[in-house]
């Protein structure tokens, strides 16, 4: 969960298959992780009203992705989370991801086969591409040329202190 929002208010929720280690985390902490952050970001209002967008980072080799805790967190969202996808944009896939996404829109709804995107390119391509769905370089992380600096620490420590005020 970034903090920024697109043009149309909607909250900004990053997606990090790269963390997606099974070395340095239980599949089950995963889930967890994601539950609580779709929860955090159901605390705004035009969000729960207008749905999230989930900016996503894929790993440059699927040896590095871990498939079983990938589908344990979409078994776990699937019809269960009470949050609208407004949409869902992978960025920078390396060339097979391109191929698995078409395959895995066949098997969703209309509706949200209709809000996923797939950005490739260099970083300017990239965010010319996420600035035509309204998400401002502000809102996009430095890996990819934006503005966003990911600390974790930083978020974590305000979600305590949220939670105890």
């Amino acid at each position: 969960l970034t903090g920024h929002k697109d043009k149309d208010r909607r909250g900004i929720v990053f997606i990090d298959y790269v963390a997606e280690d099974s070395s340095k985390y239980e599949r089950s902490s995963l889930v967890r992780t994601f539950w609580y952050v779709i929860h955090a970001a159901l605390e705004d209002a035009n969000t729960q009203k207008r749905g999230a967008v989930f900016l996503m980072r894929t790993s440059a080799w699927l040896s590095q992705r871990d498939a079983r805790a990938s589908k344990m967190i979409a078994d776990a969202g699937r019809d269960v989370l009470p949050i609208r996808v407004a949409a869902m944009h992978v960025c920078h896939p390396p060339p097979i991801i391109d191929v698995i996404v078409k395959v895995w829109k066949l098997f969703l709804g209309e509706k949200l086969r209709e809000r996923v995107y797939v950005h490739d390119g260099s970083d300017e391509e990239v965010l010319k591409k996420l600035a035509a769905y309204g998400i401002r370089h502000e809102a996009v992380p430095t890996f990819w040329g934006g503005e966003l600096i990911l600390d974790h620490q930083k978020w974590l420590d305000y979600r305590r202190a949220k939670m105890k005020s």
